[in-house]
């Protein structure tokens, strides 16, 4: 990064250390010289970490937090980039910074919503910031032809975080005054389970656009996030940071190192996974107001099923060669 100074830092990232992170940043920048197969790789690191929402967590002062040991839909995406770009864990802490903070240097790292420079909207983060920056390249309209991009203006305005992902369901504002999203996306229909050029370790936003069906504006552009990958029959699939539970007929068990949803050994909660088969909305198991969607382990999905059940459209983002 353009500073070499590392901003003050607290970790949680059990089961794992700032040594073993270090062998592992080394390892990946030895084998893969191009910064998709990086990203791809880090993105399979992952898998199995718990899910929770980053929003849950107590506010931060004056120190940027590196979570690894639980990952939500979009802190996975901040840290697996950051880790694809870094030299070092200081290194990877900068990088951190410079994604998650607004105006990098200006002073330390702050998330209270009331006056933080932390970016709450992962737009503003991931398709300004990261843009902006360099870390990040918008390859969207290399993806499909001209004509089959569906362009999206949607201004931004402060949201109430929901309960369940926030227990003070804080109000969070935009930190980008007066800039809105302008931008093309790939309709969902135009998605296609193979032949397209994306790339493993690619980023994929998914999007519902700027209104829902009843023409009602929704609250923000980035709907979920996740990665995508290689799956059987040369498909193009996904690996993302799901609360959703998993069921699995070749381990029909809980397994030790997986977390399972309370009172259902049998449904696992593996955080970080391939998006599998949805096993229908009957299959919901609802607990303390949150719903939780089954998904069947045995058989991976593919991006444009996904995206076709769920979301509007997607943009591509790319990992930059050199940052």
């Amino acid at each position: 990064m353009s500073d070499p100074t590392t901003p003050p830092f607290s970790v949680d990232i059990t089961p794992w250390n700032i040594q073993s992170l270090n062998r592992m940043i080394t390892v990946f920048n030895e084998q893969y010289a191009d910064a998709s197969n990086r990203v791809s790789a880090w993105s399979k690191f992952f898998l199995n970490t718990p899910f929770r929402f980053e929003s849950a967590f107590p506010v931060t002062e004056k120190e940027v937090q590196v979570r690894l040991s639980t990952l939500d839909c979009i802190t996975y995406v901040y840290n697996v980039i950051a880790l694809s770009g870094a030299n070092n864990f200081e290194d990877f802490v900068e990088r951190l910074f410079a994604i998650r903070y607004f105006d990098e240097g200006q002073g330390p790292a702050s998330t209270t919503v009331s006056h933080g420079n932390f970016f709450d909207f992962a737009c503003e983060s991931l398709l300004f910031n990261c843009i902006d920056k360099g870390i990040l390249t918008d390859v969207t309209n290399h993806i499909v032809e001209q004509e089959k991009l569906e362009p999206v203006y949607m201004e931004l305005s402060p949201v109430q975080r929901p309960k369940a992902h926030d227990p003070e369901q804080s109000l969070v504002s935009p930190k980008y005054k007066g800039r809105a999203i302008n931008t093309q996306i790939i309709p969902s229909e135009e998605i296609r389970p193979t032949n397209m050029p994306v790339l493993p370790g690619d980023l994929i936003v998914f999007t519902k656009g700027a209104t829902d069906k009843h023409g009602n504006k929704n609250p923000t552009f980035v709907c979920h996030c996740a990665f995508a990958d290689i799956i059987q029959g040369q498909q193009l699939g996904f690996i993302h940071s799901t609360k959703s539970y998993y069921l699995s007929e070749r381990y029909p068990g809980p397994l030790a190192v997986i977390k399972t949803l309370p009172g259902h050994p049998d449904k696992k909660l593996p955080g970080v996974a391939y998006g599998c088969e949805y096993l229908g909305d009957d299959k919901i198991v609802k607990m303390d107001g949150v719903n939780y969607h089954g998904y069947h382990q045995d058989h991976k999905r593919t991006l444009a099923s996904y995206a076709a059940e769920n979301f509007y459209g997607i943009k591509v983002l790319r990992m930059t060669q050199e940052v």
